[in-house]
């Protein structure tokens, strides 16, 4: 296979992938909480070509590149739209952080998945019942639910006019938070380039406030993304004629060899 075929090839083969992006952001359009995807492209090996028998004075060696890779995958952790509701489990990040929750494993994972639910030992948890790594609690007799901007959770009972506080739900944050792991579902683990996680109560070292009765909406831009699917579709297109072209200079070269 030449070398044009294979860059073409390579061309394509990225575009594919990049396609495959666009199409996954539009698919979750309006699913709340969800973050875009952010795709990375990187050359790939160059050819020397040796320069020893130049032909002019000034001419060095040459290197040809040898196409195009994906380089890495990350999310994009602006923030989506604000959407209001009438449920009190709903809480909203408004800016930066993450909710500290508990796998299956028992793993510390992250997630902004703004709807909560009460679990079957009425432990606040996220609505594929895992539990927040605040292990708050809601009593039984509860009346009235209220999460403060500063993550205060105070509860009314049937017993009483006064509101209990409960606990404190915490975020966390991180120094390059586009290196967290997506294991889908909306949650996130931690990688060597993430750093260690900042803990701290809404609104200090830069987190975010926490929004009750607000759930955060997708944050893909329908218009861009449109955009980027135009632009991608007429690479794919580009690269498909350079694979053609490229093959009828190989059909051309072997018949001459014929």
């Amino acid at each position: 296979m030449s070398d044009a075929l294979a860059i073409a090839a390579s061309g394509l083969k990225s575009e594919e992938y990049y396609i495959d992006k666009i199409a996954n952001d539009l698919a979750n359009l309006s699913t709340n909480n969800y973050k875009a995807t952010k795709l990375s492209f990187e050359d790939v090996l160059y050819q020397n070509i040796d320069g020893s028998t130049p032909s002019s004075s000034n001419q060095g060696s040459i290197k040809i590149g040898l196409g195009a890779s994906v380089y890495k995958t990350s999310k994009d952790f602006s923030s989506g739209p604000l959407k209001p509701t009438n449920n009190w489990n709903d809480v909203a990040i408004d800016g930066n952080g993450f909710f500290q929750v508990i796998n299956s494993d028992g793993n510390l994972v992250y997630t902004r998945n703004s709807s909560l639910i009460i679990d079957s030992e009425r432990y606040l948890a996220t609505q594929d019942g895992l539990r927040l790594a605040d292990n708050i609690q809601i009593p039984e007799d509860v009346v009235e639910v209220t999460i403060q901007k500063n993550g205060d959770i105070e509860a009314t009972l049937s017993d009483s006019t006064e509101p209990q506080l409960l606990g404190m739900i915490k975020l966390a944050k991180f120094l390059d938070p586009e290196a967290l792991n997506p294991l889908g579902a909306g949650l996130y683990t931690t990688t060597e380039q993430t750093g260690d996680a900042v803990v701290d109560s809404p609104g200090s070292s830069g987190m975010g406030l926490l929004l009750q009765k607000q759930v955060e909406g997708s944050n893909v831009d329908m218009v861009n993304t449109l955009m980027q699917l135009t632009m991608a579709q007429r690479v794919y297109q580009l690269n498909a004629k350079a694979v053609q072209i490229a093959d009828e200079l190989e059909k051309m070269t072997n018949e001459i060899r014929d």
